[in-house]
């Protein structure tokens, strides 16, 4: 599956919503859209399955304080962190995305990386 052409969070005061604007980048996976395969896994990295996993939150403005936060701030240019607040973040995923997020943890508890 290619990746996907990502658009990217504003941060707007919250009264104001959260509208989305295209700069441009990929997403390493399209997760909101595709349900990943087993298959898929397999042919990826572990570094890759965990950039994968925690791409979904980078979307949606999740802000990291390790060495995520390196990967996604230095090489995407559509991140944008927005809010510490899992809770929030993971009030917006879709179907495809939470289910993705629990096809990926099912995988790395079967591989004994959790």
């Amino acid at each position: 599956v290619a990746p996907t052409k990502a658009p990217v969070r504003t941060p707007v005061p919250e009264e104001k919503g959260d509208p989305v604007e295209l700069r441009g980048g990929e997403y390493l996976y399209p997760s909101d859209t595709h349900v990943i395969s087993e298959g898929e896994l397999d042919a990826m990295t572990r570094q890759e399955i965990k950039y994968v996993y925690w791409e979904i939150y980078a979307r949606h403005g999740y802000t990291f304080d390790d060495d995520l936060a390196d990967y996604f701030e230095n090489n995407h240019e559509w991140y944008m962190p927005i809010t510490s607040d899992k809770s929030k973040v993971e009030s917006e995923f879709n179907s495809a995305e939470k289910r993705n997020l629990q096809i990926i943890y099912d995988y790395q508890k079967k591989k004994g990386w959790r």
